[in-house]
C-alpha cells in the first residue's frame, strides 16, 4: 500500500516452515506478504521492522515468489491487528507528524487488496501508551489532519519539521514578491499607455 509514487514498486516476501508472526505467534508457513518501497533495501528494512528475521526470500513479482504455484496465503506486512492504533513510522517520527490510523479488512476482496488503512480515534490511554513506546513527546498536540477532515494527527517539534516550515515560508515569500513585481509592471504599462494617448480636440 504505497503512496503511488512512480519510484515505488511492490516486492514479495515469502516465509519458511519454522517462521512465526512476531506479534501473534501464528505460523507463517505457506504465506507471503508484500511491501511497497522505492528500493529492495527499503523493502527489506520494513520487513525487518515488522517481522524481524522471521522471513525467507524477497522477489520482484508474485510469479517468481510462487504465490499461485504453491497456493501461498497473504499476510499483511503490519504488526498490529485490525482496530488497533498503528504506531508512527520512522518517517512520521522524523517529520513530527503522526496520522492516527488503524486497519480494517473486507472479506469479499482478495488479498492483498482486502485490507485498508482508515482513520483511528483511540482512547487517551491507548494513545499515551503508543506515544510512550515510540518516544513521542508528551507535549505533542492532537490536531485535524486537513481542513474539513475528520482524520487526526499528532504533531510535535522536530529539526526536520522546522526546516520544512522554513522552506515553505521562503517559497511563500518568493511567490508574493513575484506577484508584487508583476503588479508593478502592469501599473507601469498602464501609465505608459495613458501618456501615449493624444486628446481628441475636434
Amino acid at each position: 500500500m504505497g503512496s503511488g509514487s512512480p519510484l515505488e514498486r511492490t516486492w514479495y516476501f515469502t516465509f519458511g516452515a519454522g517462521h512465526v508472526h512476531p506479534r501473534t505467534g501464528a505460523s507463517l508457513a505457506d504465506h507471503y506478504t508484500t511491501v511497497t518501497a522505492t528500493s529492495p533495501d527499503a523493502a527489506r528494512e520494513q520487513m525487518m521492522r515488522i517481522f524481524d528475521n522471521q522471513w525467507a526470500f524477497q522477489y520482484e513479482s508474485a510469479e517468481k515468489a510462487g504465490v499461485e504455484r504453491f497456493g501461498l496465503k497473504h499476510v499483511p506486512c503490519v504488526s498490529y491487528s485490525p482496530g488497533e492504533l498503528l504506531p508512527p513510522t520512522a518517517h512520521e517520527q522524523e517529520r513530527g507528524s503522526w496520522r492516527l490510523q488503524m486497519l480494517t479488512f473486507f472479506d469479499h476482496l482478495e488479498p492483498p487488496e482486502n485490507y485498508y488503512v482508515i482513520p483511528c480515534y483511540p482512547t487517551f490511554e491507548e494513545l499515551r501508551r503508543v506515544m510512550d513506546a515510540y518516544g513521542v513527546p508528551a507535549s505533542a498536540t492532537v490536531e485535524y489532519a486537513d481542513c474539513g477532515s475528520h482524520a487526526l494527527t499528532v504533531e510535535w517539534d522536530t529539526p526536520l519539521k522546522r526546516e520544512l516550515e522554513r522552506r515553505h515560508q521562503a517559497e511563500l515569500e518568493a511567490y508574493l514578491d513575484a506577484e508584487d513585481e508583476d503588479e508593478y509592471e502592469d501599473e507601469d504599462e498602464d501609465e505608459d499607455e495613458d501618456e501615449d494617448e493624444v486628446p481628441d480636440l475636434a
